[in-house]
C-alpha cells in the first residue's frame, strides 16, 4: 500500500499513538507514584536523588519527573 494507506491502517488499528505514563509497558511508576515523588521533593522531605532510591528509578529519571520533562501529561496538581 501507499504511505497514506499505511497511515490510515495504523490509525484504524489504534497503533498511531505512543502510550503515556503507566499505560506504557516498561513504566516503573504509576500516576500516584509520580504525584507523590513530586510532592516529597517539593515539600523538601527528600531530594530527587533520595526519592529515586525509594521509587526504584534512576536519579536522572527522578530529576526529569520533578522538572516536568517526563510525565508531562500530568500536571503537578494531579
Amino acid at each position: 500500500g501507499t504511505y497514506s494507506d499505511n497511515n490510515r491502517d495504523r490509525e484504524e488499528k489504534g497503533r498511531g499513538r505512543q502510550c503515556k505514563g503507566e499505560a506504557h509497558g516498561r513504566s516503573k511508576m504509576t500516576s500516584h507514584d509520580v504525584s507523590r515523588l513530586r510532592e516529597l521533593v517539593a515539600d523538601g522531605v527528600m531530594s530527587s536523588y533520595a526519592a529515586s532510591k525509594v521509587f526504584g528509578i534512576s536519579p536522572k529519571t527522578a530529576g526529569d519527573i520533578v522538572s516536568g520533562k517526563l510525565w508531562k501529561h500530568l500536571t503537578k496538581e494531579n
